[in-house]
């Protein structure tokens, strides 16, 4: 016979009240489903880690895209001025130009403004 620790117990008014969390199941079944509950937790946070890798990858992409034509790191609606005030363009509008299509799609997902129209009245 298996002695149990009585560190897994506690006594309430005269009973011993189980406090190991979660309580341990010695059924061949309950095992197997906590493994693959264990297996699909370890899945998703897999996942969401991945993802979250993905997101930081895009955001530097568009960081840099930003830096590299002179806009706002920082605000993806916010006008390049250039002509001493006369033109002003947008990261959306300098992505479309050069038809880089992906970044396009990057600048969208992170909340660039499509609407926004430069000097000419012309919207991306």
């Amino acid at each position: 016979m298996q002695v149990i620790e009585d560190s897994c117990f506690e006594q309430v008014g005269g009973r011993c009240k189980l406090k190991c969390d979660p309580p341990v199941s010695l059924l061949k079944g309950d095992i197997v489903v906590a493994e693959r509950l264990k297996q699909i937790r370890q899945r998703r946070k897999e996942r969401e880690e991945l993802k979250r890798r993905r997101q930081e990858k895009n955001l530097a992409l568009v960081r840099d895209f930003l830096a590299s034509n002179n806009f706002d790191k920082e605000d993806l609606n916010a006008p390049k001025v250039e002509c001493f005030g006369l033109r002003k363009c947008y990261p959306l509008q300098r992505a479309v130009k050069d038809e880089n299509m992906d970044m396009v799609r990057l600048l969208l997902r992170f909340g660039a403004d499509p609407q926004v129209k430069d000097m000419s009245a012309i919207s991306s």
